[in-house]
């Protein structure tokens, strides 16, 4: 099929051109109305540590911690939420990628201050075994490609699935869950793997998948550029509903490169 130009401009922040109807494939427990934010149901799905990133934010949100504040000793803090020690400490690492926290080794984690845009530069975990291009490059090959694959033969059952992932990601967004977010962002791109057909491309995916989703967190410290993504997963949703693989690979590719650019890596992919 050539390739049909697919915009989403007319989407906005609301995203009130989207089928609603797609909102019973959600696994949380939400109403039909569309929330603005806050109490959002943890999806049964994701680890307990990512229950602790939210209810650490909240506080943080509510200025029941403040920036420049210390966050209460591991054990202490980890007794008030219910958590283990190890959930904790991964909740931690989470929130300094988002840019809620600092942590010194030997001190305790303190609270940032709020940014709009980049502040610090992200810490990278993975920064001894791959650095944050070794990653981009990486989802640049196996992304557009199974875009591209994954147009050809996606079935309207798949198709409602991404659209109701779009809306899951919508709603994680006005409740201010960053880590939510991530992770159902996360889920869009496994999901076009997996419809692609090849059997490969998954289980090598899948075995890079912490470092993966540690990518998807990084551009969410520009914080003004939050729903960006949602409408650019909006046009590569399009072009699988017409089954056009040029435009499934186009949009995917032009994502990911503007995701490396909210990432704060820049002009590193022009050439691929």
């Amino acid at each position: 099929m050539l390739f049909q130009p697919v915009t989403s401009g007319k989407l906005g922040r609301a995203g009130a051109e989207m089928d609603d109807s797609v909102g019973d494939w959600i696994e949380t427990t939400e109403s039909s109305e569309e929330r603005q934010g806050g109490n959002l149901q943890l999806p049964q799905r994701f680890p307990v540590s990512h229950d602790a990133v939210r209810r650490i934010q909240e506080m943080i949100a509510s200025g029941t911690l403040a920036p420049g504040d210390n966050l209460p000793p591991q054990r202490e803090l980890a007794a008030s939420l219910g958590v283990s020690r190890p959930s904790l400490r991964e909740a931690l690492s989470v929130l300094e990628t988002l840019g809620f926290i600092e942590i010194q080794p030997g001190r305790r984690a303190v609270v940032c201050q709020p940014h709009a845009e980049h502040g610090a530069p992200p810490r990278w975990r993975f920064q001894g075994r791959f650095s944050q291009v070794d990653v981009f490059q990486f989802r640049l090959l196996i992304e557009t490609f199974t875009a591209r694959l994954a147009a050809t033969r996606v079935s309207p059952t798949e198709v409602a699935e991404l659209r109701a992932n779009v809306e899951e990601m919508k709603r994680a967004i006005r409740a201010s869950d960053l880590e939510l977010s991530a992770r159902i962002d996360a889920e869009f791109h496994a999901k076009i793997i997996g419809f692609s057909g090849n059997k490969l491309f998954p289980e090598v995916y899948a075995m890079t998948d912490s470092i993966i989703l540690e990518a998807h967190r990084l551009p969410l410290l520009a914080r003004d550029r939050l729903w960006e993504p949602v409408d650019e997963h909006v046009d590569i949703v399009k072009a699988f509903d017409q089954h056009d693989p040029d435009g499934a690979g186009y949009y995917m590719r032009l994502h990911l490169m503007r995701t490396a650019t909210r990432s704060g890596i820049e002009g590193r992919f022009d050439n691929y």
